[in-house]
């Protein structure tokens, strides 16, 4: 198992990014420093994204993935609600409570 951190802050600053831990490439546990740390191929190679919680450092850039990864969808700013509306749209019940699907 190869685990690289991302990101193990509660803030960003130069060199210090939010909480972010990338497993063998395919999972992300908590999602604060996905596409401020990793390349386009990296990003697009993540099947998963298991959130411990919900507090901003672990979860900002889990809507900046999905508008990298599509696009065409409508995206930009996401209100409080809408992004918690995506989540319990796109988690995965038959991996856990809070791992989301990317697909």
């Amino acid at each position: 198992m190869k685990i690289k951190v991302l990101g193990c802050h509660g803030g960003e600053l130069p060199r210090h990014r939010t909480t972010c831990f990338l497993i063998d490439r395919k999972l992300t546990i908590d999602g604060g420093a996905i596409t401020a740390a990793l390349e386009l191929d990296d990003i697009l190679a993540i099947d998963d994204i298991f959130l411990t919680h919900s507090h901003f450092d672990h979860v900002k850039d889990v809507p900046r993935q999905k508008d990298k990864i599509h696009p065409n969808e409508a995206g930009g700013a996401m209100w409080a609600a809408a992004f918690w509306e995506w989540l319990v749209a796109h988690r995965d019940p038959t991996k856990g409570p809070w791992v989301l699907k990317l697909e």
